[in-house]
């Protein structure tokens, strides 16, 4: 009996350490199994993620939206200039203008007058520095203009480029550079050409700039002319 006893405690004994054996077997592969699981829920398509995604793209792209700047730009001007002509006389005059951008396109038209002289250009911008007008930005120029005074009307080409830079955020200044190519030949065989030269100073309360400009321009062969601008700009 007691040797039946020694048996059956063996037994038990050697029972309980295999079942240890195969639980700590079975546990790396419960494991890799559960890993793999996971792994295939978390690549798994299915149509509610797709649309729980798409749900939240559109709320990013609302967001987006508002908070993005436009890539359209308005500006319109006006300016009184003040000045005299080389050899000899004084002028006043004016201007008045506006332009429309988008991204980094613009165009520009111009209408100048002074004395008894009167001018309209229109200019093709292109802005290979900067995010907008209202920013630190190099921009290039081209385009034509039609010039007429008391003795002749011709029309030129045009090119140049503008520099503005802010010093602080409502402060800066702009620098320009045009070049007038030759003009159409008047009957006489005249031809005219020049360039003209801007420096200015601006302040900005917010869509307001106002400005102050000294200006040089030559008028080959007419008279070459300077003085200084004061305006203003509107931008929306």
């Amino acid at each position: 009996m007691r040797r039946s006893f020694a048996a059956l405690g063996l037994l038990i004994v050697y029972g309980l350490g295999g079942l240890n054996a195969a639980s700590a077997h079975a546990e790396p592969i419960n494991i890799y199994i559960n890993q793999k699981q996971d792994d295939k829920e978390k690549s798994r398509w299915t149509l509610a993620g797709w649309l729980d995604t798409r749900d939240k793209m559109r709320v990013m792209d609302m967001w987006l939206a508002l908070h993005s700047p436009s890539p359209y730009e308005y500006y319109i001007g006006g300016q009184y200039d003040l000045g005299s002509f080389n050899p000899g006389g004084s002028f006043t005059g004016g201007s008045i203008y506006a332009a429309a951008y988008a991204t980094v396109f613009g165009l520009e038209v111009h209408r100048d007058w002074w004395a008894s002289e009167t001018r309209t250009a229109g200019i093709f911008d292109l802005r290979v520095w900067g995010y907008h007008a209202q920013s630190t930005n190099l921009t290039f120029q081209a385009g034509v203009r039609h010039q007429s005074n008391a003795l002749t009307t011709y029309q030129s080409a045009l090119a140049g480029a503008t520099l503005t830079l802010y010093l602080a955020k409502t402060f800066g200044v702009q620098g320009l550079y045009r070049y007038y190519f030759n003009s159409t030949p008047q009957s006489s065989g005249q031809i005219f050409s020049g360039n003209r030269i801007e420096g200015t100073a601006f302040i900005e309360f917010r869509f307001l700039r106002i400005y102050g400009t000294y200006f040089t321009e030559t008028e080959t062969p007419l008279a070459s002319r300077n003085g200084f601008s004061v305006g203003t700009q509107l931008y929306f």
